[in-house]
């Protein structure tokens, strides 16, 4: 009888650990609440395209993490691909779905042709087949978590 108590509680001591295990799984949803990491995981290949003023594309400069961080936040969409996307915000931290940036990441955002209220507006879909949609979630968060530095 002993040992089938023992037997019961090591199960069960073992389901419990089991249990716990899977509630802190880590799925790939989450980010961290600064850019560096963001920038590291995501957004260093950006720099291929994206090195400021007179780069192909936009004035986006990805070169560093600093750079990316003052291309993104606060700022406005100067030309992108659609002009009636100009002035569109890349980072909207109240709103995230409705970020540029999001936008050019994810086609889902994209809408029927007034993304952020802009008539005509569809961001450019060049880039959305860059991140899965973990990824996209990830980066989603950051902005939704007030896209600290």
């Amino acid at each position: 009888m002993k040992m089938r108590v023992t037997i019961f509680f090591r199960l069960l001591l073992g389901v419990s650990f089991l249990f716990l295990g899977s509630c802190s799984k880590d799925d790939g949803s989450s980010s961290s609440s600064s850019f560096d990491p963001i920038y590291s995981t995501y957004f260093v290949t950006c720099k291929n395209c994206h090195l400021g003023s007179g780069s192909t594309g936009t004035v986006l400069d990805f070169s560093t993490a600093d750079a990316a961080y003052a291309s993104l936040v606060g700022k406005t969409a100067l030309s992108p691909s659609s002009s009636s996307c100009a002035g569109a915000q890349f980072v909207v931290t109240s709103a995230p779905d409705t970020s540029y940036l999001l936008g050019t990441l994810d086609v889902s955002l994209q809408g029927s042709g007034n993304f952020q209220s802009l008539p005509g507006c569809t961001p450019d879909t060049t880039h959305t087949t860059y991140l899965t949609a973990q990824e996209i979630a990830a980066v989603k968060s950051w902005i939704s978590g007030g896209a600290a530095r």
